[in-house]
């Protein structure tokens, strides 16, 4: 089952999204640009914390989200389209749950939702849903937090993990604090640097690197390719909107592209990239100048130059190939720019 935009493809994600986990439960939908969705419950603080769950980072999202959860404050519910299945649902952990709700993922990505549950205790948790031909990245992700959560701070608890008709589901506790919004607050680079581990490497001696290398200019391979980098345990997608805080500190959240073979510093570059290109709409040399302004703070400096980061247009370079390939992104004008440094440095 392949989707498009959650407004359109709701007569045929709504029946399965019953099935698997509404049951007979009520649930006002929304849908927000044609991509997330809402499923709101009818009780006014489970709905407000699924509100929560959605970051925004732009002021035009933030706003339409406020609105919505002052309606919901308001009990202004009867603007929300209701609707209701049968059943129980078919996860075993949610179905003696009556109250809940979820938020939808991207669909470009299937059917997925995150689900937040309340039980008779008042207990809230979370539960991350694929539905469809789709399940592999999930499964994979309730796999690797299975074993990720015992040695590495940071990582949620897999408290429950089903697999059944089509469908795939983990569940996790609830973070209800928002976390950093800034990647080079010191919480998360002391996060990122207990992911690192105590060997390094050449950059290109990693084998699921190698395209991204040879996807660089030719003077950026030259100066990368020896360059022996602490390696470390990746998030893959490190945003953000992809952080919570709990009472140990900071929690990241969606593992999917989650790697244990991968390079100190990656994480934050692409964190970095993807809030100036996506968020802030920064290209050329104005993304550029934002990464090195984010660099020039002490703690990063020290955090990079532990990594083996020695010099920044290659850390750019690199984290530009990798955020290029995992947001389809055009940065062949930011790397013309670093490959043209390289050579006036070499030059004088």
């Amino acid at each position: 089952m392949l989707f498009h935009r959650w407004d359109q493809d709701l007569e045929r994600a709504l029946p399965e999204l019953q099935r698997v986990v509404l049951g007979h439960r009520s649930i006002r939908i929304l849908t927000l640009g044609g991509r997330i969705a809402f499923g709101l419950p009818e009780h006014p603080d489970l709905a407000g914390k699924v509100l929560a769950l959605y970051r925004p980072m732009k002021a035009r999202a933030k706003i339409i989200v406020w609105i919505y959860q002052l309606m919901v404050k308001l009990r202004f519910r009867f603007a929300f389209k209701k609707t209701q299945g049968s059943g129980q649902g078919e996860i075993p952990w949610l179905k003696n749950h009556q109250k809940l709700g979820f938020l939808g993922c991207n669909p470009a990505h299937g059917l997925r939702c995150v689900i937040l549950g309340s039980g008779d205790d008042g207990e809230i948790t979370v539960t991350k849903l694929a539905i469809g031909k789709t399940l592999e990245p999930v499964v994979q992700e309730g796999q690797h937090l299975k074993t990720l959560c015992s040695r590495y701070r940071g990582v949620p608890e897999i408290l429950n993990f089903q697999q059944g008709d089509r469908w795939v589901a983990y569940q996790t506790r609830f973070f209800a604090q928002q976390g950093p919004r800034c990647l080079t607050d010191p919480a998360v680079l002391e996060l990122l640097n207990e992911w690192l581990i105590d060997e390094h490497s050449p950059v290109k001696a990693i084998g699921w690197v190698e395209p991204l290398f040879l996807s660089l200019p030719m003077r950026l391979q030259s100066e990368l390719g020896e360059l022996r980098i602490q390696k470390a345990m990746i998030h893959g997608d490190f945003a953000p909107w992809n952080l919570r805080n709990d009472e140990g500190g900071v929690v990241a959240i969606d593992w999917e592209w989650m790697n244990e073979d991968g390079i100190g510093g990656l994480d934050l570059i692409h964190g970095l990239i993807a809030e100036a290109r996506l968020v802030r709409g920064f290209a050329a040399m104005s993304l550029l100048h934002f990464l090195e302004e984010q660099a020039r703070k002490p703690h990063v400096q020290t955090y990079l130059s532990q990594c083996g980061w020695k010099r920044l247009e290659l850390w750019m370079g690199f984290g530009l190939a990798y955020s290029s390939a995992r947001l389809g992104l055009d940065v062949a004008q930011e790397l013309e720019v670093l490959e043209n440094r390289l050579a006036k440095t070499q030059s004088n």
